[in-house]
């Protein structure tokens, strides 16, 4: 096994597809904690939801082109496909054991409307035992629900300052089911869209 590293940080979701912002928060996300290096990881499958919509070799692609390739993140990132591979339902805790092998510490990403639920989720104790919790989005749901977590389990948690734009993955799945320009994702990832006709798009090439 590689040497650990010491910060770590972990972005993790459905990636169906991924948009400008998921990118812009997890640059915020990887200067703001210093990490050694960015961890994108797509899930195989939602815990109570079950798959998603377009495969996992599509959404691993996807997130390649949208965070791998950006230069901004200086060749820090790198995209993960260790859920896509487990057999097992994609529960975070499980993913933090692994991870936890990998550096000194994790730190994780999530959405302050994310973050307020975060307490019902699979042992979450030993989530916030294991990891940094990291949250955008502006609110005071996020901020009582970090106070909260604070109190009740001792969990680490901080807000990241970071202007993500408006945009939404079913906003882009509508656009290209309906054949509309694909505004809110990189190039590459709209190009990509397109090309193997996800979310219903139409490639008329």
């Amino acid at each position: 096994m590689a040497d650990k590293v010491k910060r770590l940080a972990l972005f993790g979701g459905s990636f169906s597809p991924p948009h400008n912002g998921h990118t812009e928060a997890a640059l915020a996300f990887m200067y703001a904690v210093c990490a050694d290096v960015l961890v994108i990881m797509p899930a195989r499958e939602h815990p109570c939801k079950g798959e998603y919509s377009e495969g996992a070799e599509h959404r691993y692609e996807m997130c390649r082109l949208a965070f791998e390739c950006d230069v901004r993140f200086g060749g820090m990132c790198r995209v993960s496909d260790m859920e896509l591979k487990s057999e097992e339902v994609s529960y975070t805790y499980l993913t933090l054991r692994r991870l936890k092998k990998e550096a000194d510490e994790v730190y994780m990403l999530v959405g302050a409307d994310v973050l307020a639920g975060m307490e019902n989720w699979k042992n979450s104790r030993e989530i916030f035992e294991n990891a940094v919790i990291c949250y955008v989005g502006r609110g005071e749901s996020g901020r009582e629900a970090a106070e909260r977590y604070r109190k009740e389990y001792g969990a680490r948690i901080t807000e990241i300052d970071a202007c993500v734009p408006s945009v939404s993955s079913n906003e882009i799945r509508r656009a290209a089911a309906e054949g509309l320009p694909i505004c809110g994702a990189s190039p590459a990832v709209a190009e990509y869209i397109i090309t193997h006709a996800l979310y219903g798009a139409k490639n008329d090439r």
